[in-house]
Parts: C-alpha cells; structure tokens; sequence
C-alpha cells in the first residue's frame, strides 16, 4: 500500500506465550524510503504459567422474530402439551419486555394428515392481538392423535418452502427478520431430511446465517436411557438427530422432562429475539471454580440447574447463561478466568 507524508497505518500483532517466561522480538517494515527502508519496532511479551484472562462482550439488540414452533402431537405428548400451553405466557412476556415485534406460527411433527403436513395451525400469532398468549393456548390444543412417525425436520421444510410458504404459511417469515425453529417432543426425529442438510437450508434462508436457528426441547442429546419425571409421568427419548441440527445452528437444547417450563421459554424467547445466551472463551479454562461472571457489574452466579445463572461446557470451551442472567440488550458481559500460557 502507499501512505503519504504525514499518514498513519495502525496494526495489531496478537502474541500466545508459550510458556511463562519473558519474550522479546521485532517487527521489520520495509518500504521504498530511500532514507529509512527499514523500520523496526521492539516488541516485549511475558508468559505465565496460569495467567489470568478477562474476556468481554455487549448484547445486540433485539430484532423482529418470527418463530416456527414444531409440536409432536403423537400420543404420548398430552402431558408436554398441557404444559407448554400452561406456562407459554412467560415466552410471551419476555418478547414484551423486550419490545419485539414478533409472529409466531404452529405446525405439528405429523406429515401423514394433509391438513398438517408442515401447514400453520390457527392463525399467525402477532404482538397486535389483543392476547397472544390465550391465542396461542388455543392453537396448541390440537390433542395427541397425531401420527407416531414424528418428523419435525421435514414438518418444518415444508412449512418454509413452497407451495406452502407462498399459500397458507405466507406472511410468517420477514426478510431481514431473526428466524427461529423450536421443536417440542418426547421421540427423536424421524424425517426423510438429513440434519445437515436441514442446518444448511436454515443457515441460508435469511441475508445472515445468524439471523436463524434451531432449538429443541426434547430428550436427552446422546445415550440409550430415556429422562423421566419422578411426578407427571412425562418421559422422552434421547433424541440426538435434534441436537446434531442444534449445534449446527446456534440453537439451544432443553430437557422436556423439566416440569418448570419456565426459564426453558424464557431462554428460547432471548434466541428467538437473536440475543446471544452461549459465549466462546478465548482460552481453555483451567480451573472453573475461578471463573468470575458479571453482567453490567453485577455478579452472576454458577448455577447447574439452568435456571438464572451460568455454567461452562469444558469441551466447548463455551459458557451459557441462563434465565434472568441472560444480558439484556445494550449490557456488557464479562467473563474472567484463569488460563495456562496466557500473555
């Protein structure tokens, strides 16, 4: 490049200490100067052996939502659905807390009856209705005599794609709008659509890869045993084709088999409104009971229970929070841990 008389080029060098002890360098810049061709600056840099990391990051604010929830209406859902139905409000106070402008369709997991088959269920549910919360318990209420082959993948293609997004579906989803996809089940996914095909079509439906996702709430991710609740009598399958597509997508993974549905609804209304919940450290964490969490100054606690708190995946390497503890728009997460060979 050229600079002129006068100008200024700014850049970083980013440095990793490979172990604690002091380090020294130079960064050479040559150029056509006939009087100085060469300019070099001094560089200095420590390491320590478990250094300590402050990572930082601010909520975006919150943009229009359109939601697709995916109900498994098979026969062993009475139970999840009723309580869906009974706590809904809770998603439908944080979207007004936040000031959203939302809609919200319902499709169900059965692609037998040709009057589902990935068509909406009642109407299109707005922030303009008088009350989206009983509008939505009414549109819920479509008993377990669906059929026993769930197939939420294909159920919520054919809802985004033609013929029907263009007949019955139109109107649901805005461009430019936060995309959200939420399955409600006990059986894992039985479609024809492949998980990363399903993740690969959602990541390009809107301009930004972002700006969709795929959440489920259902049985565990991986192993053989089913969760249970010891009152309810609720039960679900693991269901691991869901999560594959949950990882794919930015989405978030919840037990149905918690009776308290509430800070499940209210985590999947902060995804739906595009607001980050999960947060990449910079470096692996080597001891966790070191990790200090503060949301706009305020200390947030561990929690295990997901319920207003935060917790950290060691394998990931990516920090959740959960309930209340998720930032608001606009407030400053910040996160400081020890690490082995920081600088």
């Amino acid at each position: 490049g050229t600079l002129a008389p006068g100008g200024v080029y700014e850049f970083d060098v980013d440095f990793t200490a490979a172990d604690g002890r002091d380090y020294t360098s130079q960064i050479h810049i040559d150029s056509d100067d006939v009087d100085e061709p060469r300019v070099s600056v001094e560089l200095k840099g420590s390491g320590s052996e478990d250094g300590v990391v402050t990572d930082a990051w601010t909520q975006g604010d919150a943009g229009p939502a359109d939601v697709l929830f995916v109900i498994d209406n098979s026969g062993s859902m009475d139970g999840e659905i009723d309580n869906l139905a009974n706590t809904f409000d809770v998603f439908i106070r944080q979207f007004v807390a936040l000031g959203l402008d939302y809609q919200i369709g319902i499709v169900t997991t059965d692609m037998d009856e040709p009057t589902q088959s990935g068509r909406i269920q009642g109407p299109i549910i707005t922030n303009s209705m008088p009350d989206p919360a009983a509008a939505f318990q009414d549109a819920v209420d479509l008993g377990s005599e669906g059929s026993g082959a769930e197939r939420g993948q294909d159920a919520a293609y054919a809802a985004l794609t033609a013929p029907l997004i263009y007949s019955e579906n139109a109107g649901l989803v805005r461009v430019g709008s936060n995309l959200s996809v939420v399955v409600i089940t006990d059986e894992d996914d039985d479609s024809d659509i492949r998980s990363s095909d399903f993740a690969a079509f959602l990541d390009g439906y809107q301009a930004s890869p972002s700006l969709s996702s795929f959440s489920a709430v259902a049985g565990p991710t991986g192993g053989f045993l089913p969760c249970m609740t010891l009152f309810g009598g609720i039960s679900a399958d693991p269901a691991p084709r869901y999560w594959d597509t949950v990882q794919r997508t930015g989405g978030i993974h919840a037990s149905i088999c918690k009776m308290d549905m509430t800070a499940i609804l209210t985590d999947l209304s902060y995804v739906a409104a595009g607001m980050a919940t999960e947060f990449v450290l910079s470096y692996p964490v080597t001891d966790r009971s070191q990790i200090v969490v503060e949301v706009g100054g305020v200390d947030i606690p561990y929690d295990a229970g997901h319920l207003n708190g935060w917790d950290y995946d060691e394998t990931t390497g990516i920090l959740s929070l959960f309930g209340p503890a998720i930032p608001l728009p606009g407030n400053t997460l910040t996160v400081q841990y020890p690490s082995a060979g920081s600088c």
